[in-house]
């Protein structure tokens, strides 16, 4: 038996629906890659949104998200970024999954943090976060679990994204290090495909259903990639296949003069 997921992350939707983002309309490239996510996923069991689903907080923009991903016909959970507001969020979360923090999915079992420092563009785990990864990482059943947040909690290798990254990575590790369990940690913030491999845990952040940010911080920080999804495939035994999808329409390249202001917002 399989268990699909598809991550979606940082969509940056305003309240208004035709506001963009460094030359992009948010609204439109998030429909886009539902589309494509229609086109390709036969059966989802899952869709996570990774945070920053909102640029403005606002609620006609969480209410357009969770609108969009009802059409998938899967059960749908998320967690906040740095431009969320997580009180407008739980307000919108009387739906499916959305205030959950932990989700059972057959072998699997899944772990929301939250990130965010009020105000600021990096992340940290609050102490009632690490208890909480604790206790249920001590408790669960599952065989296998995936941790998921906004912020990257380890270096990608970045000269202007690794200073927003969560702050106190290390005792985060320090906890899952102690349970072979954890297999994958995944997580959004850095607009762009990535995977790396800890120790035995796989480490995946996925485009942005907007814009795209490059690695090394160059002339502009925003790259002319298109906007995408990351889907992953969980089998009982613990095997997993992920991968990332773009959709093609040039439409939503964005204007690179645009994105000198990129690196201080995250």
């Amino acid at each position: 038996m399989h268990t699909t997921i598809v991550q979606l992350t940082d969509c940056h939707l305003f309240d208004d629906e035709s506001k963009n983002l460094y030359g992009i309309n948010t609204e439109r490239s998030y429909q886009a890659v539902l589309q494509l996510v229609h086109q390709e996923q036969s059966h989802i069991d899952l869709v996570i949104g990774t945070g920053d689903i909102a640029h403005d907080g606002s609620r006609q923009a969480y209410q357009r998200f969770v609108s969009g991903v009802e059409r998938i016909h899967a059960a749908v959970s998320w967690l906040p970024g740095n431009h969320d507001s997580i009180h407008v969020m739980k307000t919108c979360s009387d739906r499916s999954l959305l205030a959950e923090k932990a989700i059972d999915l057959n072998n699997w079992r899944l772990l929301l943090l939250d990130s965010r420092v009020e105000n600021e563009v990096g992340g940290r785990l609050a102490e009632d976060e690490l208890q909480f990864l604790e206790h249920e990482l001590s408790t669960t059943d599952a065989e296998h679990v995936i941790i998921s947040m906004h912020h990257h909690p380890t270096s990608v290798n970045s000269r202007w994204l690794d200073p927003h990254m969560v702050e106190n990575g290390e005792r985060f590790f320090a906890i899952v290090d102690r349970f072979s369990s954890v297999r994958v940690v995944l997580f959004g913030h850095i607009h762009q495909q990535f995977e790396c491999m800890r120790n035995a845990i796989r480490l995946m952040a996925a485009p942005s259903t907007c814009c795209q940010f490059v690695s090394q911080l160059k002339e502009s920080p925003i790259d002319d990639k298109l906007p995408g999804y990351r889907w992953l495939r969980l089998s009982n035994n613990g095997e997993l296949d992920s991968g990332i999808s773009r959709i093609t329409d040039v439409q939503f390249k964005p204007d690179l003069s645009r994105g000198q202001s990129a690196a201080s917002e995250g």
